[in-house]
């Protein structure tokens, strides 16, 4: 809180939000209020101090949001860390839909950014800039990728065979009739596959799987 006019000070709101300037003679005077990222309403207040205290009325702080969802394969994803840098820092997590919301932010150029292990996102950070308003639609897709594979015994498709995916992301399926199987949303990362069936034992025993920005095909196994 500035002070101008016939004397010059300086202060700050406590937790109330209140304030004080002491030790003020009469005079005109100008009170205004200040804080990175906020706007005020009024911008000032002109007072007239004449032989006794004054009671400023009070300024409010205009604050905004910054909001959008992550979504990926058209699915909401949560749990993805949302990072804001700029005029403020601050940071989030998805929820259950995918949505995350900044709030309390006040106008500045910021910069949105999403993570998670494993992922990539589209577009990799957004640039925001809050005037006077909330922004929403900040949106971001989440691009992941597929292991897959077959799973023969004697050169004839073996349906009913546990897939079993453990790395960077754990994961069980099954193979269909044909002997496929695939495993869907798989971000970049080191995996291993493993087959099992009862009664069957399987060459490779395991795969080592190194997924890096595109899918993974030709997974193969043989039982026998």
């Amino acid at each position: 809180m500035s002070l101008s006019g016939a004397v010059s000070k300086t202060t700050t709101t406590d937790t109330n939000g209140d304030y004080t300037f002491t030790i003020v003679g009469n005079g005109s005077y100008t009170v205004t209020p200040s804080r990175t990222g906020y706007t005020f309403s009024p911008v000032n207040r002109s007072v007239t101090v004449n032989g006794a205290n004054v009671t400023v009325p009070e300024f409010t702080g205009t604050t905004y949001s910054i909001s959008g969802k992550v979504t990926v394969g058209g699915a909401p994803l949560s749990g993805v860390t949302m990072s804001l840098s700029g005029a403020v820092s601050r940071t989030i997590t998805t929820d259950a839909n995918g949505d995350y919301t900044f709030t309390i932010v006040g106008n500045g150029s910021y910069t949105v950014t999403p993570s998670r292990t494993g992922y990539n996102f589209s577009p990799v950070n957004s640039s925001v800039t809050v005037n006077g308003a909330d922004v929403t639609g900040q949106d971001f897709t989440g691009t992941t990728y597929s292991i897959s594979g077959k799973v023969t015994a004697a050169g004839a498709p073996l349906a009913g065979v546990a897939m079993s995916l453990s790395g960077t992301t754990s994961k069980v399926t099954t193979t269909n009739a044909s002997g496929d199987y695939t495993f869907t949303i798989v971000g970049n990362g080191s995996y291993t596959v493993t087959p099992s069936r009862t009664g069957y034992n399987f060459s490779p025993v395991n795969l080592s799987v190194i997924v890096s920005g595109a899918v993974v095909t030709g997974q193969d196994f043989a039982g026998n």
